[in-house]
């Protein structure tokens, strides 16, 4: 499982994307598998990461996250609120597609 992970970080995403910051990337993908089914958002997750000592802007995040997503690693699950006032926050819900993964990234 460590040795997909790693395919999938080096070649699929940080070549791809041309990450520069590889520890911030790996940080968020950690934080993010530690905090599975908790709503999440690109700003905490930013003021989180310079509480730790990494300037990482949200929107860096927000991309971050987007690419975990585009090469399935995670899955991302919106927001729904029937009265529709909290939709429009963009806190979302974000699950990894295999718990062999949890476990390669939450270190079990």
């Amino acid at each position: 499982m460590e040795a997909i992970y790693t395919t999938i970080i080096e070649k699929d995403i940080t070549q791809r994307h041309q990450i520069n910051d590889k520890r911030a990337f790996g940080n968020i993908a950690k934080f993010v598998a530690s905090n599975i089914g908790s709503p999440l958002s690109p700003g905490n997750i930013a003021k989180i990461l310079k509480q730790d000592g990494q300037s990482t802007h949200n929107t860096t995040v927000e991309k971050y996250l987007e690419y975990l997503v585009a090469s399935y690693v995670f899955y991302k699950v919106n927001r729904f609120d029937l009265k529709g006032k909290k939709q429009l926050a963009t806190q979302e819900k974000y699950y990894l597609v295999d718990v062999g993964l949890l476990n390669v990234l939450v270190g079990k």
